[in-house]
């Protein structure tokens, strides 16, 4: 029942500067070693984009100097995933707003990108959590049409390119569904609004097509604050030797949002 503290991170952002920031907390096997990364776009004072990644080795942050040109002119539009140690990011560039899939890689420190098919860019928006973890890789979700039925096309990245591998029907005698991630590579969990306003979770098989309604009641907060799942993998770290507090039935990771505010 420990956690640790983040040291303050060292991107400085000016009261009089506008910026967005996200921040993504994954493992990264290949380096045994869990990473949070922090981006944050200037959209006003200066335009551009910084990024720092903060290691659980070395308890500290650092940052990463080299940003390629054409990633580092666009600004950072919505939803973040992290899959095997590789953080994506639904970013825009120029004055047109063309949308790219971008992604950093917490090994190698290297930046990647591809275009979003314009399929995808008609949807972008309609669904809370577009990025989501799928498989080895990571899956966008892009709305079809929202009546009588929820249609959503599953676009799934491979070898540097998005493809569309399924599309996903909610039957419309639910209201306000919405997908929330995967339980298991074919296993898609949606929640919904029932009778009385109560939150209920189902799950849609996506080979099968079928759906299966659980009867789990979620708390209201789910639905008001932000719909989204995150999948995790049994483990024990020690953090023997850290400089830890404790906290009576509470497991967290505590990441500074704005300059260590």
């Amino acid at each position: 029942m420990k956690f640790v503290r983040l040291p303050v991170t060292n991107v400085s952002c000016p009261p009089d500067y506008k910026y967005r920031c996200a921040l993504t907390f994954g493992f990264n096997s290949r380096l045994n070693d869990y990473k949070v990364v922090r981006l944050v776009t200037f959209i006003l004072g200066k335009k551009c984009n910084e990024v720092e990644v903060y290691s659980l080795s070395t308890n500290s942050w650092k940052s990463i100097g080299v940003i390629p040109p054409r990633i580092n002119s666009m600004g950072w539009h919505s939803g973040h995933a992290v899959s095997n140690g590789i953080v994506y990011w639904i970013m825009g560039e120029g004055e047109d707003y063309s949308f790219h899939l971008v992604w950093f890689d917490t090994g190698s420190e290297v930046f990647e990108q591809v275009f979003l098919p314009e399929a995808i860019v008609e949807g972008l928006g309609s669904v809370e959590r577009e990025i989501q973890a799928y498989k080895e890789s990571v899956c966008l979700l892009q709305c079809e049409r929202s009546e009588p039925e929820l249609h959503f096309g599953l676009w799934v990245l491979q070898e540097k390119c998005l493809n569309k591998m399924h599309t996903v029907v909610i039957p419309g005698m639910w209201v306000w569904p919405m997908p929330l991630g995967f339980k298991t590579n074919d296993e898609l969990l949606v929640d919904y609004v029932g009778k009385k306003g109560e939150i209920y979770l189902a799950i849609y098989n996506l080979q099968t097509k079928q759906i299966n309604e659980t009867r789990v009641r979620l708390p209201k907060d789910c639905f008001l604050e932000s719909d989204s799942l995150d999948t995790y993998v049994e483990s024990l770290l020690l953090l023997k030797g850290w400089s830890t507090q404790t906290r009576k039935n509470m497991l967290r990771i505590l990441c500074p949002l704005c300059c260590g505010k």
